[in-house]
């Protein structure tokens, strides 16, 4: 875990981005703060961040998810913008490949006019621990996203070879805006140095 009273931490990714027109898609309120918050607390560009699904089929309160998402994106200063898809009730991918595909097929289409930013960044291929929703996101971003840029989450992955490290005090108050309805207790790497993979 990062030393939350170090003033030791790493930009190099975020000072790459610096100035740039940079689009974070996620699939759920709160995947931002989880997988990115760090980063995005050290970002310094033309931020974006689009939450490819309406609301949580398993969660109470699902309108103050969207109110913590907006208030992450106000206090970054970021255009927040939001899908229309429902999310999958699996939580691990068996069996549904049709219906799966049908829906990736969906976001791309949906995700065209979101084209045109110099970077894009996103859930990683396995779905970061397995969400199918993460899963297909990732792939609807890869069809979608031809010509710009994709960086994914490093999260379980062995090859990502972009390290975030930041204050974890910065992170923990872009947590803090889910609260009332999340917090992170369930996933220990919350705070540890964040890493990600470029796609291409």
């Amino acid at each position: 875990m990062v030393d939350t009273k170090s003033a030791s931490f790493s930009t190099q990714f975020a000072d790459s981005l610096k100035g740039k027109k940079v689009l974070l898609v996620v699939a759920h309120h709160d995947d931002e703060v989880l997988f990115a918050g760090g980063l995005l607390s050290q970002l310094k560009c033309k931020l974006s961040i689009l939450c490819m699904h309406k609301s949580f089929l398993d969660r109470k309160s699902p309108e103050k998810y969207v109110v913590g998402f907006k208030a992450v994106c106000k206090s970054l200063g970021a255009k927040a913008f939001f899908g229309t898809h429902g999310p999958q009730k699996e939580k691990v991918v068996g069996g549904k490949f049709a219906e799966y595909a049908f829906k990736c097929a969906n976001m791309v289409r949906f995700l065209a006019k979101y084209r045109g930013y110099d970077a894009v960044i996103t859930h990683n291929g396995i779905g970061e621990y397995g969400h199918v929703d993460h899963i297909i996101v990732h792939y609807a971003c890869r069809i979608a996203f031809r010509k710009e840029p994709v960086y994914c989450f490093g999260t379980n992955l062995k090859s990502a070879e972009i390290v975030v490290h930041y204050l974890v005090d910065a992170k923990k108050r872009l947590v803090d805006f889910y609260k009332d309805v999340w917090t992170p207790d369930g996933y220990p790497f919350c705070y540890e140095p964040e890493t990600y993979l470029r796609m291409k």
